[in-house]
C-alpha cells in the first residue's frame, strides 16, 4: 500500500517484485492495499439523468419519446434500481429525469405530481409531462423493468389513443351542451382537464370554460331568488355541475346562507384524495395496451447474475462467483459490466492474469460504458506495471482517470508514488481517492494510513473508528499498525490477510513477496515470526526468489 522500495535481506529482490508493489485492486489489498475485485469499485451501472426538466421534455418532444420521471425521497438515497442494468441501458436512448432535494423547483414538481412521503415514485410520461403509468415503492422493494418497458417504449401508441379518446369525448360534450345536458358534458370533458400539450385538450378546455360560464350565469340568477327557492336552486346547481367551479361557488353561497365556514372544503379534499387513487384516462389506456405479464427481461437476468456473483465474491466463494459472472456475460455479450466483474475476479482474487486481460480487452472493444472502461484500463495498467513496464502502465492509469475518475485508480497511484518515494504525490492521490468516496470504509482505512504518515494522527484515528471492518482491509490494518510500531497487530492482520482472506496460492505467495518488499515492515524482516508468516514469498508464476 505504501511501499518504498527496499531490498529484502532474504533474496526476493527482483526488480519485477518491486514493480509488483505498485498497485492493487478495489476491495482487497493486493500490492499494498490499493484494493480490487468486486467489479473494480462496486456496481458499475449508472443511470444517465437529464439535468433540466424543461430540456428533458423539449428533447423528448423532438423525438416523440417517453420520459421516465423519478422522485427521490427527501431523506433517502437513490433507489438501487437505478444502479442496475436496465436503467443504465435505457437511459442512453430514452429520457430520464430525477427530482431530489428540497429546492423550490423540486417542491413545486412534488406538488404538481402529488408526491409525498418516504416512498420512491416513478412516472412514465409523454413529452408534455402527462402521466401514463405510475409506480411507488420503498427502499427495500423493487421496481420491475418489465412493467416499465412497455409504457416507456410504447408512449406514441398511448398518446395516439389518448388524443383520439379526448377528441371523441369533446365531440360528445359539444352535443351534450347543445342539449343543455350538463352532467353528460362534464363527464365527457373532465378527463381531458388532466392533460396538457395536445390540440384536442385545448378544444376541450374551451368547451369546459363555456360550460362553467353557463353554470355561473345560472348561479347569478339563482342568487337573485328569494328563499326557499334560492336554496333549492343552489342545491340543484351543486348536483348538476358536480366536479366543476360552479359546484364550489354554489357550496360557498350555501355556506354563507347558513352562516357557516365553507363546509365544502373538507369534502373537496376527500374527493381529491379519491381522484388521486383512481386511474386516469391515460393510465387506463396504457393498461389496455401494455399488460405486464410478469416476464423477466434479459437486463433483469443479467443484473441478477451479477448480483449473485457479487454475493459469492463477498463470501469468498470465488468459483461460484466465476460461474455467475460468466453466465451474465453469456446472457448479454455486449454488456461491459459483467466483463469487468469477471476480469477483476480473475486478476485480483484468482491470479489468472491472462483471463483477466482478455475480459478487460473486450470491455475496451465494446467501449460503451465510461466506468467499465476506466476499471478495465486500470486493471491492464496494473498488470503492465507488475510485468515491468512502468511507463506504459502509468499511461493506462492516466487514461483510466481521464475516462472516469475512480477511488480505485487514485489509491493505486498513491501506492505507486509512495513506492517511488514521492510522499507528496502519494498523499495527494490518497486524498483524491478519499474525497471521491469519503463514506466508503475501504477508502477511510486506506486514507488513515497516509494521514498517520503525515502527522495527522487524530484524524486518522477518527476515520479508523468510523470504518466498518472487512477482511479485505487486513493488509491495510497491518500497515496502519506498522506505522504505530505495534508488531503483534501487524503479524495478526498479515496472518488474517494471507491465510483467511486470500484463497489462491498464486495470489497469496505473490502478496507475501510484496510484504517482504514493503518498507512498512522493514523492521521485522529478520523476525522469525514475520518470516514464517511470509514463507511462501516468491512462489508464483510471475515472481521467483533470487
Amino acid at each position: 500500500m505504501y511501499q518504498n522500495r527496499i531490498r529484502p535481506r532474504h533474496g526476493v529482490g527482483l526488480t519485477l517484485l518491486c514493480l509488483a508493489l505498485l498497485a492493487a485492486p478495489v476491495w482487497a489489498t493486493c500490492g499494498g492495499g490499493g484494493g480490487g475485485g468486486r467489479g473494480g469499485a462496486g456496481q458499475a451501472y449508472k443511470t444517465n439523468w437529464m439535468t433540466s426538466w424543461k430540456k428533458t421534455l423539449s428533447d423528448a418532444e423532438l423525438k416523440e419519446q417517453g420520459v421516465l420521471l423519478y422522485f427521490q425521497p427527501r431523506s433517502s438515497s437513490e433507489h438501487r434500481f437505478f444502479k442496475t442494468k436496465w436503467p443504465n441501458d435505457v437511459s442512453k436512448e430514452r429520457f430520464f429525469y430525477k427530482v431530489r432535494g428540497t429546492s423550490e423547483e423540486a417542491e413545486k414538481m412534488r406538488a404538481q405530481y402529488r408526491v409525498e412521503g418516504k416512498k420512491h415514485h416513478v412516472f412514465i410520461c409523454d413529452w408534455h409531462g402527462n402521466v401514463f403509468k405510475s409506480f411507488a415503492t420503498t427502499d427495500r422493494a423493487k421496481f420491475r423493468s418489465g412493467a416499465l418497458k412497455g409504457p416507456l417504449y410504447g408512449i406514441q401508441r398511448s398518446v395516439k389513443r389518448l388524443r383520439k379518446k379526448i377528441a371523441q369525448n369533446t365531440a360528445k360534450a359539444e352535443k351534450a351542451l347543445e342539449r343543455k345536458s350538463y352532467p353528460t358534458a362534464i363527464k365527457a370533458l373532465k378527463s381531458a382537464q388532466e392533460y396538457t400539450g395536445y390540440p384536442e385538450v385545448e378544444q376541450s378546455k374551451k368547451l369546459w370554460q363555456q360550460l362553467e360560464k353557463e353554470g355561473l350565469s345560472q348561479l347569478e340568477a339563482a342568487l337573485q331568488l328569494e328563499n326557499p327557492e334560492r336554496r333549492k336552486k343552489l342545491n340543484a346547481l351543486k348536483r348538476t355541475f358536480k366536479r366543476t367551479g360552479v359546484e364550489k361557488a354554489a357550496a360557498k353561497a350555501l355556506a354563507k346562507e347558513n352562516g357557516k365556514r365553507e363546509a365544502s372544503v373538507p369534502a373537496e379534499r376527500a374527493h381529491d384524495d379519491a381522484t388521486m387513487k383512481a386511474p386516469s384516462l391515460a393510465e387506463r389506456i396504457c393498461a389496455e395496451l401494455f399488460v405486464d405479464d410478469g416476464s423477466t427481461t434479459i437486463a433483469e437476468l443479467v443484473d441478477a447474475a451479477v448480483q449473485e456473483g457479487l454475493r459469492h465474491e463477498n463470501a469468498a466463494r470465488y468459483e461460484d462467483a466465476l460461474r455467475a459472472y460468466e453466465r451474465a456475460v453469456r446472457l448479454d455479450p455486449k454488456d461491459p459490466v459483467p466483463l469487468v466483474y469477471l476480469g477483476e475476479l480473475h486478476r485480483h482474487h484468482m491470479g489468472r492474469w491472462d483471463d483477466a486481460e482478455r475480459a478487460f480487452r473486450r470491455v475496451l472493444e465494446l467501449d460503451g460504458q465510461d466506468h467499465a472502461v476506466a476499471v478495465a484500463l486500470h486493471g491492464i495498467g496494473k498488470m503492465t506495471i507488475w510485468r515491468g513496464d512502468n511507463e506504459a502502465g502509468l499511461k493506462l492509469l492516466a487514461g483510466s482517470i481521464e475516462r472516469s475518475p475512480t477511488a480505485l485508480c487514485y489509491r493505486n497511484l498513491a501506492v505507486y508514488w509512495n513506492t517511488e518515494g514521492d510522499a507528496g504525490k502519494a498523499f495527494a492521490y490518497a486524498t483524491k481517492a478519499y474525497e471521491l468516496e469519503p463514506r466508503d470504509s475501504y477508502n477511510q482505512v486506506f486514507y488513515s494510513v497516509y494521514l498517520l504518515l503525515n502527522g495527522r494522527g487524530e484524524q486518522a484515528q477518527r476515520l479508523m473508528a468510523a470504518a466498518e471492518f472487512d477482511p479485505s482491509m487486513s493488509y491495510n490494518y497491518a500497515c496502519y499498525h506498522a506505522v504505530r510500531g505495534d508488531r503483534d497487530q501487524v503479524l495478526a492482520y498479515l496472518k488474517r490477510h494471507f491465510y483467511e482472506y486470500e484463497k489462491y496460492a498464486a495470489v497469496r505467495s505473490f502478496e507475501m513477496a510484496e510484504a517482504r518488499m514493503d518498507s512498512f515492515f522493514a523492521r521485522w524482516l529478520e523476525d522469525p515470526e514475520f518470516k514464517q508468516v511470509t514463507k511462501l514469498a516468491g512462489k508464483t508464476p510471475w515472481l521467483r526468489e533470487g
